[in-house]
């Protein structure tokens, strides 16, 4: 909808992550091109996934171990050590805190435009309300990567 305003809350960015014991078993990826000898836990169709290679982007196909639209039970997979993991940076950040989870790959993923955003109406309503409640959630997710 055009008449929506989006605000950035928090930047964020797409991580590849397993367990240390996943890593133990089956080996770090170091290239992009590693990942089609790794078993991936697939959020929703995604057939491949897309990292940077210098100017260009290239697509690797995956061989996914489990797929699913439930973002929590890839994590769940991943601390159980069942493959790599593709998701934002916040959704696991207790996990890279603790090392439960081991980000991999981080020097071919292109994060520019990734972040979590608010929408809403332009409205002279509520403002004051508004600002409030969108500075305390921005203020909640900095304290949160801190």
């Amino acid at each position: 909808d055009s008449t929506l305003i989006a605000k950035r809350l928090a930047r964020d960015k797409i991580v590849v992550a397993a367990s240390p014991d996943y890593l133990a078993r089956y080996g770090t990826p170091n290239r992009p091109e590693d990942i089609s000898a790794h078993q991936s836990l697939a959020l929703g169709q995604a057939w491949s996934w897309e990292f940077a290679n210098g100017a260009q982007t290239v697509a690797i196909r995956l061989t996914p171990r489990l797929r699913s639209d439930n973002t929590a039970a890839l994590r769940t997979a991943a601390l159980a050590g069942l493959g790599l993991l593709r998701t934002t940076e916040i959704t696991i950040s207790d996990d890279l805190v603790s090392g439960r989870l081991i980000a991999v790959l981080a020097d071919h993923i292109e994060n520019s435009s990734t972040g979590i955003f608010a929408l809403y109406q332009n409205s002279h309503r509520g403002v004051l309300r508004q600002r409030l409640f969108l500075d305390h959630m921005a203020q909640w997710f900095k304290a949160r990567r801190s």
